[in-house]
């Protein structure tokens, strides 16, 4: 048997290449004299091939690595002037990202950079399943771009971040001081291709959409919506705050956030090329994906073309950014969503607010209205794909009754029902009336009356005898 020591030299090294992290590499270089030899003749190669384990991708190294050394400039900046009170230091802030991609790995990692790789990648790599989820394959929460769709995705994503690390908004913002560097951002762009330039677009209007989804998470119907630019500018805290905003559904507010961010200084850039702006939205929205998984797939029940937009199985938890808890209770039926008491009784139930919105399971509340049993259970099927405006539709048909079933899983107690059910008036300024008497079901007196299903055993034809007036009803 060849003793480990008797390997070549150039095997060894081949092994170094599957180490997935650095404290790996550590560890390992400690465990032979072999192994440390080859390590002390081949350092640099042998980091560069980790880091790219590391980031997931060898084509995005030197992108992730011009980021990370201009964060570590801008930390030593941090560190020199913090507590600095007599400098104008946010003038003073680095704004150089430094070498080109071409020359910046010639110089050897750092321990330091090589950390800061450590962190970005699983936020890189998290924020690809997320895109490929919202944009090219609906079915799978884990990315299904290809090999050069994920190298584009990651590449752009890390040239966005470098772009919010250099240009985003100062801490502190005199109210004379001029606001207007599109010009200066501008410049940003030139070290790239017009491909890339439309990649870093496509992951910038990315993140923009998951700072929307946020804030959809947490919304109140009562609320205007923010305008799309708005958007825009929050996303200037950059991919890993909006991370960890989308997975805590959460809505950080970024000081001095600027108008327009990156945008005007991309649509500056591109005036230049004196491109076609047709062409340029057009190119914009192919950006990164050569393909869309289910692009022309319909709705199963209205059979509207809605492509990646479908809500099903997969996707369900994707439905908080549209229908929030208190989106879904304004979709009850008749006066349920201006019944107060009701509506509090809903939101705790459903964990909605900040932090603990996440502990609810949109998933799982999808299944048990789908297993509702009625008259429309051949449209309503777990395995099939819907457009949000029939979601709503479903919402509208069998969320009450969801909702009813869940309050008796809770343990509380099983009210007696008023005779104008959802339509009544009462429950809405009487909350004396509206706890006393349940109100999620279908009237049997008053304006548009809704016919309640006939219990089970008698036929439709079968008189219905109703329970004595009391008090509360006879207000209603």
């Amino acid at each position: 048997m060849t003793a480990f020591s008797d390997l070549s030299h150039d095997l060894v090294d081949r092994i170094f290449t599957y180490v997935r992290d650095f404290g790996t590499l550590a560890a390992l270089i400690r465990t032979s004299k072999t192994i440390y030899v080859v390590f002390e003749a081949r350092p640099k190669s042998i980091v560069r091939a980790v880091a790219q384990n590391v980031i997931g991708d060898c084509d995005a190294l030197p992108a992730a690595t011009r980021l990370v050394r201009f964060q570590l400039t801008l930390n030593k900046y941090t560190l020199d002037y913090e507590g600095d009170d007599d400098d104008d230091t946010d003038n003073q802030r680095p704004k150089d990202p430094g070498p080109t991609e071409e020359d910046v790995l010639l110089a050897p990692l750092t321990r330091a950079e090589a950390n800061l790789l450590e962190w970005h990648g699983p936020v890189v790599q998290e924020l690809e399943d997320i895109f490929s989820w919202r944009n090219k394959d609906r079915a799978s929460p884990k990315s299904t771009l290809t090999l050069a769709e994920s190298s584009r995705f990651c590449s752009a994503m890390y040239r966005f971040w470098l772009y919010c690390e250099v240009h985003g908004p100062p801490e502190y913002w005199e109210d004379d001081e001029p606001q207007d560097f599109s010009q200066e951002c501008a410049n940003f762009f030139k070290a790239y291709v017009l491909d890339d330039i439309f990649d870093i677009a496509r992951a910038a209007d990315f993140i923009a959409d998951l700072v929307a989804w946020c804030d959809g998470a947490l919304g109140d119907p009562a609320l205007a919506t923010p305008p799309k630019d708005w958007f825009r500018c929050k996303s200037s805290m950059g991919p890993s705050a909006v991370l960890n905003d989308f997975k805590t559904i959460s809505s950080s507010q970024p000081e001095n956030a600027e108008a327009g961010f990156f945008w005007r200084a991309y649509e500056s850039h591109i005036r230049t090329l004196k491109l076609d702006p047709k062409v340029c939205k057009e190119r914009l929205t192919k950006a990164i994906l050569t393909e869309v998984v289910g692009q022309h797939d319909t709705c199963f029940r209205c059979h509207a073309v809605q492509g990646i937009n479908l809500y099903g199985a997969t996707t369900w938890p994707l439905l908080r950014g549209q229908l929030c808890q208190t989106k879904l209770f304004a979709r009850m039926p008749g006066n349920l969503g201006r019944n107060g008491g009701e509506k509090q009784q809903f939101l705790l139930s459903t964990n909605w607010g900040v932090f603990i919105g996440s502990q609810f399971d949109y998933t799982k509340m999808m299944d048990e209205i789908m297993d509702i049993h009625d008259d429309q259970e051949h449209i309503w099927q777990k395995d099939k794909w819907y457009c949000f405006q029939c979601v709503e539709q479903l919402m509208k048909e069998r969320l009450w009754r969801w909702w009813r079933e869940r309050k008796e899983q809770e343990g509380k107690p099983v009210l007696p029902n008023c005779w104008y059910g959802w339509n009544c008036r009462t429950m809405t300024h009487r909350p004396q009336h509206a706890s006393k008497l349940n109100h999620l079901c279908k009237p049997t007196r008053g304006d548009d009356l809704t016919q309640p299903q006939p219990a089970s055993g008698p036929t439709a034809h079968t008189l219905i005898l109703l329970p004595a007036p009391t008090t509360d009803n006879a207000g209603a």
